[in-house]
């Protein structure tokens, strides 16, 4: 039976710590697994791409000339990673102009909340590129069911599985050891200030500052981010006169990264605006009741699954929340490993892959019976 050639697109670099750099390598790495399915990587960002465990072609020598895609050979399916880039709607015209399917994985791009920033640009863009881009699609890989509800509706069949994480050993999650008198609060991610919620957080945290400090909480920040933005933490920090509770740190990895997570009681993240943060995903396979707002897009997975807390995007309320979660050691344990138990059932990277050519398949099949595209071949059971 005739393999399954699939090519992703996205925009990659040198850093390992991002969403895309991550989670891009990590699926297709996955997905290559599998029988009967070929895996490709194309890097639309003229960067150094991640170091990945499978070839990752470049824009200039795969691209330019386009025709060039074909070696080794046309692919059965592409994957686009985000949506408003110049190079993904020329790649996405090329291969309309040849009947090879493509979907898009917007990861919180579509969002009403995103498609508001750069209003204007966008507006612009999509007239000449990529209202194309996406209505030619075959359709759309949602990476959680409110990101699915907050785009914009495309008429296009969808269906939704979200980010995997690498799953730490049982004997790096220590769930009961953690949770002690001085609790660590924790956010990792990239340091903006505004699409973060980061404001919302210090804010949150000066309004219930002195009932933290009884409780001798910590919180700790850490992550990427430009001088501008590091400056503003650090003077929003000053204004609220939280400076003694508070740590801001730049990226972390690695062994300190583990170090962070195996000693964190609680995982923060407050953003305005996401596709699907994989440092939740992380948290929850440490085994860390997360607290989150609406536009993590994790709302409801953390609500349903009982692994956190889901609150309202204002200061009062995540206040409220933090002060409640530290207050309960048995509830921050058992949310802990409610936690865990998810992460293992759900977001190992294997599980991932195996769904999403599911949902790749569906979709392809589906625009088969319409006469858009040839068969989709079925790996063998």
């Amino acid at each position: 039976m005739r393999t399954l050639d699939i090519l992703h697109v996205g925009p990659l670099s040198g850093n390992r710590i991002t969403g895309l750099n991550v989670s891009i390598p990590n699926l297709a790495y996955a997905q290559s697994m599998s029988s009967g399915v070929s895996v490709r990587i194309l890097n639309s960002k003229s960067a150094p791409p991640p170091a990945s465990s499978l070839p990752v072609g470049t824009w200039r020598s795969e691209v330019g000339p386009i025709g060039a895609l074909r070696n080794p050979r046309t692919p059965d399916l592409v994957v686009f990673h985000s949506t408003y880039l110049p190079r993904h709607a020329l790649l996405g015209r090329w291969l309309q102009q040849r009947r090879i399917p493509y979907i898009i994985t917007p990861r919180g791009g579509l969002t009403r909340e995103a498609l508001q920033r750069k209003r204007l640009k966008k507006a612009v863009g999509d007239r000449l590129f990529f209202h194309r881009l996406v209505s030619g699609a075959i359709g759309i890989h949602f990476l959680s069911n409110a990101e699915a509800e907050s785009s914009r509706t495309w008429n296009l069949p969808y269906f939704v599985q979200g980010n995997g994480t690498s799953l730490p050993t049982d004997a790096e999650v220590n769930v009961h050891q953690r949770v002690d008198s001085s609790p660590l609060v924790l956010f990792i991610g990239r340091l903006d200030v505004h699409m973060k919620g980061l404001d919302l957080l210090l804010q949150a945290w000066a309004l219930s500052a002195p009932k933290l400090k009884e409780k001798k909480a910590r919180l700790i920040i850490r992550g990427p981010g430009n001088s501008a933005q590091i400056e503003k933490l650090h003077n929003l920090i000053r204004i609220l006169d939280i400076s003694d509770q508070v740590e801001i740190g730049g990226a972390v990895t690695g062994t300190s990264k583990a170090d962070l997570l195996s000693k964190a009681s609680l995982f923060v993240h407050t953003s305005r605006s996401e596709g699907q943060p994989s440092a939740i995903l992380e948290a929850m396979a440490y085994g860390i009741p997360c607290l989150v707002t609406p536009g993590t897009n994790m709302a409801d997975e953390v609500r349903d699954a009982r692994s956190g807390w889901a609150v309202a995007s204002s200061p009062v309320a995540i206040a409220e929340a933090i002060v409640q979660s530290l207050g309960s050691r048995m509830e921050l344990v058992s949310r802990g490993m409610s936690a865990r138990e998810r992460a293992v059932e759900q977001f190992s990277w294997a599980t991932v892959a195996e769904r999403t050519l599911a949902g790749y398949r569906d979709l392809m099949n589906n625009t088969s019976r319409r006469g858009w595209a040839s068969p989709v071949p079925h790996s063998p059971m």
